[in-house]
């Protein structure tokens, strides 16, 4: 009896206050309240370091829709001047090509563009080449004999673009655009 009696004592006297007392109590809430702060510094600086990579990959597919959007368009200013060669070089009826066989190729050369994987990733649906896509369109949907006339704006913007990126360009890497539009329609015209 006299042991249950003290037990309600020493347990009514300080209750909560008396766990609290206790300096194992005290490391235990300093360890609790240690772990809290470290978890609250880590995700803390992890959403910055995330931040910064997220802001990093931003800026690397930005440099990258640039670098394809300045290469479709040194190749689509190569397929308007090759074009316009072949259609100047034409002659009706003794010309070593006819006149369909020189716009489906321009019109192949263009769906090929407008599909390679790097185009279709970076420029086809990135709102700040919509313009430029729209005038490659226009002109794919058309016969390159008739661009001057129909598409003429689409002609002429293009070419703009180009004359205003063309600081942007490696000479070598223009030239070995050149010559790869060249072949294409050396291929296709002369089988």
């Amino acid at each position: 009896m006299q042991l249950i009696k003290s037990f309600e004592t020493s347990g009514s006297k300080g209750g909560f206050t008396q766990i609290f007392n206790t300096p194992v109590s005290w490391i235990i809430l300093a360890v609790v309240g240690v772990i809290f702060l470290a978890w609250i510094s880590y995700s803390y600086i992890k959403g910055q370091l995330d931040k910064k990579k997220l802001k990093k990959q931003a800026l690397d597919l930005e440099m990258k829709s640039k670098d394809e959007y300045n290469e479709s368009l040194a190749k689509m200013h190569y397929i308007i001047k090759t074009n316009e060669k072949y259609l100047n070089e034409f002659t009706v009826s003794i010309g070593r090509y006819n006149m369909g066989d020189l716009t489906n190729t321009t019109h192949s050369i263009i769906t090929d563009l407008l599909s390679e994987q790097y185009f279709k990733d970076l420029i086809l649906f990135n709102i700040d080449y919509k313009k430029y896509v729209n005038h490659i369109i226009t002109l794919k949907d058309n016969k390159s004999n008739n661009w001057a006339k129909k598409c003429n704006n689409s002609l002429l913007e293009i070419e703009r673009l180009f004359e205003q990126n063309k600081d942007s360009y490696d000479e070598d890497k223009l030239k070995n655009f050149e010559e790869r539009v060249l072949k294409y329609y050396e291929n296709k015209l002369f089988k």
